[in-house]
């Protein structure tokens, strides 16, 4: 009873600890405060034996997921807001200064609206200069220096059309913040004690460790894990496999990557190495929602004979954007030849008139051909790396959105002479590995598991 109450005490007091350093943009993670906190955290878990519920934290540059353990040992995706299994990674905020986290970027107010943040985590303004100036022409906010001098790291900091500035960390934390919440509600208000959130496998020190501080915000014990160990996990659970080679080809919203992954034999699972892994930050689903975004303008300027900032319009629009990611999940989901798209336009006289466009499957394909081409070199140029042959690949796992296009699909099988698995699904499957692991840790040694200063 003792060991029970000391552990929901602790518990109760997470959300007001969190509002505290929530208030400062980049709070110190030295703080003494947090660390006495943090633990006494550990150690009431450890005594109440609540140690074992852990999730894993999918943190996706468009969506976000979160899965959890149960107590048979299978993980099970966990149904956030709305009674869907992801929440978009959407930070926006509306004129009385309220923060409304995971609103559908067509829900959003576009101009106070900040998306795709995941791409600008642990960037340096200096250093990565190049790949800052092409997100710019794709986001509805600027990317500008750290705020203030004081600041010791070089992280690019954004703005708002509103002037307010904050960091890439501290959206992070937000939304990162609100999965831990909802994912409390749907486990009968009980915080896990322990939290593995993926990560790219090219992430370097600086943005793994900004996207692990954003994580320890509200989660006292964070690790990491590669997001396509985290989808070989998972495979091999389901699969009942302990060893293999694998080809991990992820097309998700802010990055392309493969990466060849081995694994053998372990004392308490599989022990996993990537062997090889290549990536390119110019196909991904965000680019080529722009591409097909870039396409209805065009098509709207032709059919109006109107520039698109007198039709009301442009880039940024919600409602442009709604309107191609709807022709995406059309083209990628069925066979059709064409989808029609409705937007409203300002006419001569002001007034607001709907228009329609036929998009034709062509036009979205040639969109997409640079993207094909990225693909096949990409898969050539990694198995070089590893110095492997297509043969010598087990199984090829698809992760992410883009996936799904039927052309990825011809393209792997033309390369590594067999289909890829169709034992995952390439939209949970980084979640659910990730909570794999972290039930392996917490299973193998507690003190492998620690709160990282």
């Amino acid at each position: 009873m003792l060991r029970n109450a000391r552990f929901q005490l602790l518990t109760s007091l997470r959300p007001q600890f969190d509002l505290r350093y929530a208030e400062h943009i980049c709070p110190s993670a030295v703080d003494p405060k947090r660390r006495c906190f943090v633990r006494l955290f550990r150690f009431s878990t450890r005594l109440s034996g609540a140690w074992r519920e852990v999730i894993g934290i999918d943190f996706g540059t468009t969506n976000c997921r979160v899965a959890v353990m149960e107590k048979d040992g299978n993980p099970k995706m966990i149904e956030l807001s709305d009674r869907k299994i992801c929440m978009p990674s959407v930070v926006s905020f509306d004129q009385n200064g309220k923060t409304i986290v995971g609103a559908h970027p067509k829900d959003a107010i576009s101009d106070k609206t900040v998306i795709g943040i995941k791409r600008l985590i642990g960037r340096s303004y200096d250093e990565d200069a190049m790949e800052l100036q092409k997100l710019k022409k794709m986001i509805p906010y600027e990317i500008i220096p750290p705020d203030s001098e004081e600041e010791e790291e070089e992280e690019a900091w954004i703005k708002l059309t509103n002037g307010k500035k904050y960091s890439p960390a501290y959206i992070a934390s937000l939304i990162i913040g609100r999965l831990i919440d909802e994912t409390a509600k749907c486990r009968g208000n009980t915080y896990a004690s322990h939290a593995v959130i993926a990560v790219p496998p090219f992430f370097d020190q600086d943005r793994t460790f900004a996207l692990r501080g954003a994580a320890e915000r509200h989660s006292p014990c964070v690790d990491v894990i590669d997001e396509s160990l985290a989808a070989s996990l998972y495979y091999l659970t389901k699969t009942n496999r302990q060893k293999g080679c694998f080809a991990v080809i992820d097309l998700g919203g802010g990055s392309f990557d493969i990466s060849i992954v081995n694994a053998s034999n372990g004392l308490s699972g599989p022990d996993m190495k990537t062997i090889a892994t290549k990536h390119v930050d110019s196909v991904t689903g965000v680019d080529l929602d722009h591409a097909i975004m870039e396409l209805l303008l065009r098509r709207l300027e032709q059919e109006t004979g109107e520039k698109i900032h007198k039709l009301g319009l442009s880039a940024h629009s919600s409602v442009v954007r709604r309107e191609a990611e709807r022709a995406k999940i059309e083209f990628f989901s069925s066979s059709a030849l064409h989808s029609r798209i409705n937007l409203a336009v300002r006419c001569v006289q002001g007034i607001s008139e709907q228009l329609e466009i036929c998009l034709e499957r062509s036009e979205f394909e040639d969109s997409m051909k640079e993207a094909i081409l990225k693909v096949k070199d990409l898969c050539w140029i990694c198995l070089k790396e590893a110095n492997m042959k297509p043969k010598q690949v087990d199984e090829i796992i698809l992760v992410g959105g883009m996936s799904r296009v039927p052309r990825v699909w011809e393209i792997v099988e033309e390369i590594f002479g067999k289909r890829p698995s169709e034992e995952v699904n390439p939209d949970e499957a980084v979640a659910l590995g990730a909570a794999i692991k972290a039930n392996l840790i917490a299973n193998k040694n507690e003190n492998l598991v620690s709160y990282s200063l």
